[in-house]
């Protein structure tokens, strides 16, 4: 893994400006290293509308769960069209 934080290095403190949606499975072993919540992520994603943690999903949430994925990603984008 250090490979991959060794290249995100570039970009330390950017900033996700566009309106984004999180989903995640709490079972993600790489997400628990971090102990992450919505309020971590809105410093870097200060335009965050959409926060989804998956009980019991895993690394690969739009796989293991991928009805809840999809149906709260359909209801995002479709907030987007107005």
């Amino acid at each position: 893994m250090q490979p991959y934080f060794d290249q995100a290095k570039a970009f330390a403190g950017a900033k996700i400006r566009q309106p984004a949606f999180f989903a995640y499975g709490t079972a993600d072993s790489m997400v628990n290293m971090r102990a992450l919540n919505e309020e971590d992520l809105k410093p870097a994603v200060p335009n965050l509308q959409g926060f989804l943690p998956l009980e019991g999903v895993g690394h690969w949430p739009q796989l293991e769960a991928s009805e809840a994925v999809n149906e709260a990603l359909v209801d995002f984008l479709n907030k987007r069209k107005a």
